[in-house]
């Protein structure tokens, strides 16, 4: 196990090799020991503080819990409360910024302490220290949503399978996280942990594009997609970049035959809806839509511009992208992606929960929620402290 050795000594990966548990509880009856939680009140909203409660719920030995909480009013800290009631040891809820305390702290101005600094976790460990001394000899600090992690571990990151093992570690599948490199090793500089190469940062989202079109349409939801990304695909030109983010009508293409009101062969018609406007792709009004099928449309008015594969569009408007470039092909329902190609671990990443101690991680999130291909890794990097955080 790797560790510092000081007044604070970092234990970020006790259990790596079998430590027992009952040693620890042990060591927690010759020398009483508080456990100090630094966090905000939105905190109690994710799974990873329920995950956490019911794990020290069982817990034996603690003199007590500190939970050194943010929190904009009295009821969200009676809320912290009641949260941490069925543990097996006392709880104090130390408010860090209650009316109380922040009088407290600014009458020390006149004894030249400047004590009212910028709200932050620092902030908080420091007066959760403060508290937790005054029953126990030893404070554990947990930070609820930072994980440290040595990649050249083979049991904690297994490079073929690309299977983290992190005890309760926290994460749910598609959640944000936060990831650094570093070391508590002196004279040695971190680096990130190798991938292969693939597209991180962006996102993944369906569309229907046209040949010699660069506006791709029909799309969902646009969270995520970021004007000067890269956007990769089927039919889409090499180096080709967001240009343009907003709504269009609806473009497609489909067959009519002559003097007939139905437009058959479309790839998308879930875009539709009774009632818009059809046009073709000069501009020419060709009625309504009074009727959606499987791939067709049929119109109010027969439609003289006969032909297979012409280019028509609805005035149903939905979200889309503008692209540097025009597609090279007509694709119906495609999936796209957006943003930079890497080779190794960028920082930011999206979890893909296996179990309550494993998991995996990925570079792209789709903005229906879905999760995009795990990284496979190539090397492990340098540094003994890697560090995943989830994202406030």
């Amino acid at each position: 196990m790797d560790f510092q050795q000081g007044l604070i000594t970092t234990i970020h990966e006790y259990g790596v090799r079998g430590d027992s548990l009952s040693d620890l509880k042990e060591g927690l009856k010759r020398r009483p020991a508080a456990l100090l939680i630094p966090c905000l009140f939105e905190e109690f909203k994710r799974p990873a503080l329920n995950l956490i409660r019911n794990v020290l719920k069982d817990f034996k030995g603690l003199n007590q819990l500190v939970i050194a909480l943010s929190a904009e009013s009295v009821d969200e800290a009676k809320e912290a409360k009641a949260f941490f009631s069925s543990m097996p040891f006392p709880v104090h809820i130390q408010w860090t910024n209650s009316p109380y305390v922040i009088e407290l702290l600014k009458k020390q101005e006149k004894n030249g302490l400047q004590l009212l600094g910028k709200p932050g976790k620092g902030w908080a460990v420091w007066q959760g220290i403060g508290v937790a001394t005054k029953s126990a000899e030893v404070v554990a600090l947990f930070d609820a949503d930072i994980k440290t992690f040595n990649p050249s571990y083979s049991n904690v990151l297994n490079t073929s399978t690309g299977l983290f093992s992190i005890n309760d570690h926290f994460f749910e599948t598609g959640e944000e996280l936060i990831y650094t490199a570093d070391t508590t090793l002196i004279g040695t500089a971190a680096t990130s942990v190798g991938i292969g190469t693939t597209i991180v940062g962006g996102a993944t989202f369906t569309g229907d594009l046209i040949t010699g079109f660069s506006t791709i349409t029909g799309i969902a939801n646009t969270t995520g997609l970021r004007v000067g990304d890269f956007v990769y695909g089927q039919n889409i030109p090499a180096n080709t970049t967001i240009t343009g983010i907003g709504t269009a009508n609806t473009y497609f293409i489909g067959n009519v035959a002559a003097a007939s009101s139905v437009i058959t062969g479309i790839g998308n018609t879930t875009m539709f809806t009774v009632g818009a406007g059809i046009y073709s792709g000069n501009n020419v009004g060709l009625g309504t839509i009074v009727s959606i099928g499987i791939n067709s449309i049929t119109s109010t008015e027969n439609i003289v511009d006969a032909g297979t594969d012409r280019v028509w569009y609805s005035t149903n408007s939905n979200w889309a992208v503008t692209a540097s470039n025009v597609s090279t092909g007509t694709t119906t329902r495609q999936a796209y992606t957006t943003g930079i190609s890497t080779d190794i671990m960028p920082k930011r990443v999206y979890g893909i929960k296996i179990g309550k101690n494993s998991f995996k991680l990925t570079g792209t999130l789709g903005l229906d929620g879905n999760v995009g291909t795990a990284f496979t890794y190539t090397s492990v990097g340098v540094g003994n402290r890697h560090k995943l955080e989830m994202k406030k």
